[in-house]
Parts: C-alpha cells; structure tokens; sequence
C-alpha cells in the first residue's frame, strides 16, 4: 500500500513538472526581400578544401558605390561588381554572362528556379558554361566564424561545360543566405575533384 501511495504522489507531480517547463521561443520569421547594400558593407570569406581542410583563398569585399542598375566595389583591392538584382557579374578572378542567381528574391522556403550562365577567367583561357536547378530547401540556424545566422538554405543542383576543352561534369552548390549580414555566410560546392566550403569569417555593415 505504501509502494503505491508514492507511485501516485509521483505521477501527480508529472503533470506540474510539465507545465513548469519553459516554452521553446518561436522560430524567428526572416525577411526573403533583397538585402539593401550599402556603401562601406565589409565582409571577409575564407575558403577552404572540405577534406583536407587547407586554406585555398581569402576573400575581402568592399562595396564602393551603389545605384538602382550595378552595385560596385573591390575584392582584395582589384574591382568588382554586381547587377543591380544582385547577380556577382565580375571579380578580380572571372567575368560572368548570363543571369548567375543564385538567389532568386524573394526568397521563402519551397521556391524554385532555374538559372545559366558562361564564365571566364581573368587569370587563364578557362571558359565555361553552367546551368543550374536551385531551391531554397529551408530555414536554419548556421554557424560560421563570424558568428550564428539564421539563414535560408538555397541548394543548386546542375551541370558544367568547358568551352575551352571537353570536360564537364556534375556541380552542386547550398548557399546560406543570412538578412542580418546582407549575403552569403557559408557556401559548400561540390564538383569534379572540387569540394570547398567558404565561410564568413568577419563583417562590418554600414548602418
């Protein structure tokens, strides 16, 4: 009798305990508008091999001027610059044609779209064609070096042409896209003998 005494006196308490819990905070509601770029946006992206985790670029960007038509600024100090709807169009590495959006804006969790574009490098004859499938798969909490973000996940899955030899091959690509550091805080592509991921590592917004 006194087993079951404390057995119910046990259960009892279940239903308090339960309530005292703290309710989970609601899942934060990003804005899939465009960011609104600004002269002095500073960011630094580092990109290293996935496998073997060995530093392969740094990337500094500076936005130096903006209008309705292109945005400009520096990429370690050589020019850049993107279509107004945000397309990165130049780079001291390559020069793209086509529409390369990567983000379609704006951006909610279930959209789809397809985009092609041709690259060509700056620094060599490499030129090549790329097509893409993308969606934006969801909505996440990614953590960089630079700090956590919540962010909208876009994953594009697509195709790739040299124009300047025959190799082609399979490329897939997710993108982090985070409202509160107006761009990309993470990028994981996946191609040939490619895997890289880019991270954010610093930041400095003008307000």
């Amino acid at each position: 009798m006194l087993r079951r005494a404390v057995l119910f006196r046990s259960l009892a308490i279940l239903p308090a305990l339960a309530v005292a819990q703290p309710a989970l905070p609601p899942p934060t509601v990003l804005s899939g508008e465009p960011p609104t770029l600004k002269v002095g946006d500073t960011w630094r992206w580092v990109r290293s091999d996935r496998r073997t985790g060995m530093k392969e670029a740094d990337t500094r960007r500076i936005i130096t001027k903006v209008s309705p038509e292109r945005i400009e600024g520096t990429e370690n100090d050589a020019p850049m610059f993107m279509s107004g709807d945000l397309n990165l169009m130049e780079t001291p590495e390559y020069v793209r044609t086509g529409s390369p959006r990567f983000y379609d804006y704006p951006l909610s969790v279930g959209k789809k779209w397809s985009f092609k574009y041709e690259q060509a490098s700056k620094t060599g004859p490499q030129r090549t064609r790329w097509q893409y499938d993308a969606e934006v798969v969801a909505q996440e909490r990614v953590k960089v070096p630079a700090g956590e973000f919540d962010a909208f996940k876009v994953v594009a899955k697509g195709f790739w042409n040299s124009e300047t030899s025959s190799a082609s091959g399979p490329g897939r690509l997710s993108l982090w896209y985070a409202p509160a550091a107006r761009g990309s805080v993470k990028l994981e592509f996946e191609g040939g003998n490619t895997y890289n991921v880019t991270e954010l590592v610093e930041m400095k917004l003008a307000p």
